[in-house]
């Protein structure tokens, strides 16, 4: 994420999950929501 421009807002696709990130990520696809984890699987 070198052009990236924080803070940066996401979410969950359940909409149950909200975020907001003040600094690039360590690493990403690590959502414990168990509605996202069965969509990407």
């Amino acid at each position: 994420m070198p052009n990236a421009i924080f803070p940066m807002e996401g979410g969950c696709t359940c909409r149950h999950v909200r975020y907001r990130m003040v600094t690039a990520p360590l690493f990403v696809h690590c959502c414990h929501c168990t509605w996202c984890q069965r969509e990407t699987r």
